[in-house]
This record gives C-alpha cells, structure tokens and sequence, in this order.
C-alpha cells in the first residue's frame, strides 16, 4: 500500500509540474500576443502620422515602440519590416527637408 501510494504521489506531483509548465508557456504566448497587439496599434498610429506628416518625432517615436514590441513577442519579420518603414519614413523626412532648404535658397 505505502509504495503504491508513493507512486500515486509521484505521478500527482508530475502532473502538477507539466501543468505548471504548461501554465507558463502559454503566459508567455499571451503576453506575446499582447505585445503585437500593442505593436500592430503603434505601427497604425505611425502609419497614420506619416501619411499627414503632422508630426514626424512622434511617428519616428512610435515605429520605434512597434519594432521593440514585435522584438518582445519573437516577431522579427515584422520587426524588421517595421525598422524599413521607419527608415523609409527618415528618408522621406530628409528629403522633404532638404527641398524646403532648396526652395527657401
């Protein structure tokens, strides 16, 4: 009976180890879901910035937020797309700039 019991125990406290296990993994997965959420909002919002090109240190602020948030959730392909939209986005700020200048000159 007491090695039974044993083995019953042993076999609880298994299964209460994978569950726990699996708990955790999936807090990962939702906290990573939470983060492209929050990063699919951001890149909107930039997105949305760039196109009125109202206010170009708050999109260049927020393309940074998006890329960090899809880094957090292990989303380096939209990460990285991301960092080129960001870089398109400087770009086209850039030349804007420079074409004031040049009309301005």
């Amino acid at each position: 009976k007491h090695a039974l019991a044993l083995e019953g125990l042993s076999a609880c406290r298994a299964i209460e180890a994978e569950y726990q296990r699996v708990e955790k993994r999936l807090e990962v997965q939702r906290q990573a879901v939470l983060d492209e959420v929050a990063a699919d909002e951001a890149l909107e919002e930039a997105q949305i910035i760039w196109e009125d090109m109202r206010d170009a240190e708050r999109a260049a602020e927020l393309f940074a937020k998006a890329a960090s948030l899809y880094k957090k959730a292990h989303n380096f392909d939209k990460r990285d797309q991301v960092i080129e939209a960001e870089a398109t986005f400087r770009a086209e700020q850039e030349e804007e700039r420079l074409q004031r200048a040049h009309e301005e000159a």
